[in-house]
């Protein structure tokens, strides 16, 4: 792994900075909430243009709204507004293998 290998050379002090342990941070580190709202909002964006390109159709000098595409689309801009909208502080999310739960605003709850 490359960070493995950046800090096992880079810093002579790097305890912990094995592959497997470089590796199980970045797992643990994408289940923290802005990072997997960051990916699903990234997601839905992505979405909903693709469902933009559908929603008029020329059918032979007629344009036509595909009605089931337009609902759905909107569908997707309201969850958009949602996770934009979305307070994280309250969520929680594994803070290590302890089975410790820790809330995004830092406090200690029980498992």
């Amino acid at each position: 792994m490359q960070v493995s290998d950046y800090l096992l050379l880079n810093e002579p002090n790097a305890e912990g900075a094995e592959p497997k342990h470089v590796q199980e941070h970045v797992q643990r580190h994408v289940l923290h909430p802005r990072v997997r709202i960051a990916v699903m909002l990234r997601q839905l964006l992505d979405f909903a243009s693709l469902l933009q390109t559908s929603l008029v159709l020329n059918e032979g000098g007629s344009v036509i709204v595909d009605k089931p595409n337009a609902e759905l689309y909107l569908k997707c801009i309201n969850q958009i507004m949602t996770l934009y909208k979305a307070d994280i502080s309250g969520m929680i999310f594994s803070d290590d293998e302890r089975g410790i739960i820790t809330t995004a605003a830092g406090t200690k709850a029980d498992s």
